[in-house]
């Protein structure tokens, strides 16, 4: 079963996204800030993190960029409104953040569920 790491400050996104994978078969773990993300991370093999940008505290940015680091094999799918009036494209912000796949808010559930199965079956 592929581990999942959800990491939304939204409470009412993650639970969306968090029921949906649930409920085709992945086993979801939760954050709501990146601190305990990190937490998590240091203790947890995620083959999967489902990371908002900005987040209180720690932002998706840092937590992606601590796992490039630690050379963690988790693939990273980042969720984030920030390109919205902005010159960079999604594939720029994917680029920037070295992060699998980058995911413009506001999202359709199964559009992100469709990229989440991607990833995990390239993995």
């Amino acid at each position: 079963m592929k581990k999942i790491l959800v990491v939304e400050d939204n409470k009412r996104i993650r639970e969306i996204i968090t029921f949906t994978l649930k409920n085709k078969g992945y086993s979801i773990d939760e954050a709501e800030d990146g601190e305990k993300a990190q937490e998590l991370i240091n203790h947890t093999t995620y083959d999967l993190l489902i990371l908002d940008v900005m987040l209180p505290g720690v932002t998706g940015f840092e937590i992606a960029e601590h796992v490039r680091e630690k050379k963690l094999n988790s693939k990273i799918l980042m969720l984030s409104a920030i390109t919205q009036g902005t010159s960079l494209s999604d594939q720029e912000m994917q680029a920037k953040a070295q992060v699998d796949a980058f995911v413009s808010k506001p999202f359709k559930i199964n559009d992100l569920s469709s990229t989440v199965d991607s990833l995990l079956q390239s993995s």
